[in-house]
């Protein structure tokens, strides 16, 4: 009798067993599946964030290159406009100098002033053009 009570009482938690464990599969098999899928979707878009964030990387990169590229090109074209400035200085200053010469050529005294300025723009040319 106990034996029979004993199995009976067995059978019953099995079958209790079982359908808790139905009931569990039923409940939480869903919601695994649904984290599974939600799982899936995150690796994914996390998949594109990766490739979006190195195709950004890399953009980035080339934009310093070319932005290294024109400070390199600004600092020669810096220095070449310093140095044609300079040029232009000097070569001002040098007509400057020729200039107060010839201002500073008198007419000999006696002669007529509109063939000496000739005779003084004719020396001018000769002295440009080097032919002394």
């Amino acid at each position: 009798m106990y034996k029979n009570a004993l199995l009976g009482l067995l059978a019953a938690l099995a079958v209790f067993g079982a359908g808790w464990g139905a009931a569990g599969w039923l409940y939480y098999s869903p919601r695994l599946e649904t984290a599974a899928q939600a799982i899936t979707t995150a690796q994914a878009a996390a998949a594109r964030q990766k490739a979006s964030a190195e195709a950004c990387e890399a953009s980035v990169g080339r934009q310093n290159v070319a932005l290294a590229d024109l400070r390199s090109q600004l600092a020669a074209a810096e220095l070449e406009a310093l140095a044609a400035r300079q040029a232009a200085v000097e070569a001002r200053a040098e007509r400057d100098s020729r200039a107060q010469g010839i201002l500073a050529e008198t007419t000999p005294a006696g002669a007529d002033v509109c063939q000496a300025a000739s005779a003084a723009f004719d020396a001018e040319l000769r002295r440009e053009r080097g032919l002394k």
